[in-house]
């Protein structure tokens, strides 16, 4: 006999994967959704290497947001591998997918060419618009009709303003299915603690040293404490090669100072509360092919708040 309690038919929960190539602005536009960083955000292309899982919960209706990795075209090795196969696992768990474009940058080229995903219930927007002339964006928005074989939400938004977002979203939460919502009303992810502090830890890295560092380099939250003074966070920052090592401490630890103090300031944004930091720096070479270096980027665990 079925005892479960019946469902709330006035309430909505769905899932929602933004897709998009490297770079297109996938990880703004969830900050920007949200209302609050959760996903790094750089001028790098690629930054984001799992799917990094946002709740944004508006009336009766509840979604889980998720920014996958950008669609790779090298899968060589095991790092690689798990962001494609996190971008799959976004895709078959969305009841929605809202494909990125950055319209600036795909302006002279010819839509067949965009690498739409396949999905049926596919929406389109075309981010970065105030960067396009009006006449250009009204070709790409013609040349797009055309090419689509069946009508589909087109949205026009700039995810860095937030130009068209809030009525983008409500628009896709009209979407989504009736259901009964799976996390509590002030969630803000899904994701561990310890994930979101490496996340944010190392935005910052890319942010200070810009391209002396190449995305060949990864952050863990080696230990989390919490006490009456806050938190107590220890963090491993691991480059493959000693040469970046060197560049990550900086001469005298000034380098490394500058991005604790940035790195420090945005947790106690984020989490509210004092927070205490030390960080290392290990040398790994190949740690793309060790898996216990990022088996963590597909862990999921309770709601942040």
């Amino acid at each position: 006999m079925n005892t479960s309690p019946p469902q709330d038919p006035h309430k909505k929960f769905g899932t929602l994967a933004i897709s998009g190539l490297p770079n297109a602005g996938k990880s703004t536009l969830l900050n920007e959704i949200l209302g609050v960083k959760i996903s790094a955000v750089t001028h790098k292309a690629q930054t984001t290497r799992f799917a990094i899982r946002g709740i944004l919960t508006r009336a009766n209706t509840q979604m889980l947001i998720l920014d996958s990795p950008g669609m790779l075209q090298r899968r060589s090795n095991p790092l690689e591998k798990t962001m494609a196969r996190a971008v799959r696992t976004a895709f078959s768990e969305a009841d929605i997918v809202l494909h990125l474009v950055d319209c600036a940058r795909v302006r002279k080229t010819p839509v067949a060419k965009w690498q739409l995903p396949k999905h049926n219930r596919l929406f389109i927007a075309l981010n970065k618009i105030d960067l396009v002339p009006k006449p250009e964006l009204l070709k790409i928005i013609s040349a797009l009709h055309e090419h689509l074989e069946s009508p589909q939400p087109i949205f026009l938004i700039s995810g860095k303003a937030g130009d068209g977002v809030p009525a983008m979203i409500e628009t896709i939460a009209a979407e989504m299915p009736e259901g009964e919502w799976m996390f509590a009303a002030d969630a803000l992810t899904d994701q561990p603690s310890k994930v979101i502090a490496a996340e944010i830890v190392r935005e910052q890295i890319f942010l200070h040293y810009h391209e002396e560092i190449p995305y060949g380099m990864t952050v863990q939250t080696e230990s989390w404490q919490e006490s009456s003074k806050g938190l107590l966070l220890s963090f491993q920052i691991i480059v493959p090669r000693a040469q970046q090592r060197g560049i990550i401490i900086g001469r005298g630890g000034q380098a490394l100072k500058q991005v604790a103090q940035a790195s420090r300031l945005s947790l106690q944004e984020f989490f509210g509360t004092p927070v205490h930091t030390k960080f290392f720096v290990k040398v790994v070479e190949n740690w793309q092919s060790r898996q216990e270096y990022f088996d963590e980027f597909s862990g999921s665990g309770q709601s942040i708040s």
